[in-house]
């Protein structure tokens, strides 16, 4: 018997080089789960060509792409139930929109509230409540959305803010603002409910601040603050309701960012140095800095303790 082998000559030109298959290759955000319903995740994908939202529930093992739009879908979160899914509703990619939501595992979609279009100005969900800021010609507006109520004005400003956060009990907000006429080195400030200032943030000129996830733990109220004082950035615990601020030492040579462990008893920082990305955590009590052992690697997302 004999074997024909038949060699077939490939045009180089046809051969898409590695580095652009790279490149084209699907990717998966990590996912992120509702605090009230971890079986319950949302995360990004661009599989069918574009950057869309899905649904995982993790009891049933189901994964389900949630939102279909001709450019894709690039924000989209959970609420702390776990029940519904807000995503921004742009036009053609435009960043121009307003917020739309859904039920986990619904086809169905609906406005999330009875505001204008405009561009993005941070969001901050709920059990029962949504703060939603939006930007536009005339700056930046908060408003506090309930379900089957109007929207309530809560902040405007002809200069730009965001919403930052949401505390554990939903009673205080954080937000950051450029009314000094600094955008890019904004202040913080936290709100009440009802709009009022509660207290105020703010670093040297040239200077910004950021402002992180709130404790975790209920009837905690502080949250994590990133600063530049020392010209890197570093973290600080921030508690708003008794003024206090404190620093926290760490001896790393590159930035450092930090999100809470579920006790809120200590911090898990991401070090950036020299393009790698290294773990740490330090506990808050005794300040001890212990070195995680998870691989070093290029920085593309972190993920919270929680």
């Amino acid at each position: 018997m004999r074997h024909h082998l038949h060699v077939i000559k490939l045009d180089p030109s046809q051969i898409e080089a590695p580095w652009r298959r790279r490149f084209r290759a699907s990717t998966v955000s990590l996912p992120n789960w509702a605090p009230g319903n971890p079986q319950h995740l949302l995360y990004n994908s661009n599989q069918v060509g574009k950057s869309e939202l899905y649904e995982w529930d993790m009891q049933t093992g189901r994964h389900r792409q949630v939102t279909d739009r001709p450019d894709g879908t690039a924000y989209g979160y959970l609420d702390p139930s776990g029940e519904w899914i807000w995503w921004f509703d742009d036009d053609h990619g435009n960043e121009f929109g307003r917020w739309r939501r859904q039920r986990f595992g619904s086809d169905s979609d609906e406005p999330a509230a009875d505001l204008p279009a405009a561009y993005q100005g941070g969001l901050a969900l709920g059990d029962q409540l949504a703060v939603v800021g939006l930007s536009g010609e005339r700056g930046t507006t908060f408003s506090l959305v309930r379900p089957g109520q109007p929207p309530a004005p809560m902040y405007k400003h002809p200069e730009h803010a965001s919403v930052e956060g949401l505390s554990r009990d939903e009673k205080l907000i954080s937000m950051a603002h450029s009314e000094h006429g600094d955008s890019r080195h904004p202040a913080l400030r936290v709100l009440d409910l009802g709009g009022r200032s509660v207290v105020e943030l703010r670093s040297e000129p040239g200077k910004g601040l950021q402002a992180g996830p709130w404790s975790p733990v209920a009837g905690d109220q502080r949250l994590i603050v990133l600063h530049e004082r020392t010209g890197l950035e570093r973290p600080a615990i921030w508690g708003p309701l008794r003024a206090t601020l404190s620093e926290l030492a760490v001896d790393l040579p590159g930035e450092v960012s930090a999100s809470w462990y579920p006790d809120a008893r200590a911090l898990l920082l991401t070090h950036e140095w020299q393009a790698r990305s290294e773990l740490y955590c330090l506990e808050l009590e005794s300040r001890r800095l212990l070195r995680l052992e998870p691989p070093e690697g290029h920085h593309c997302v972190s993920a919270s303790a929680t």
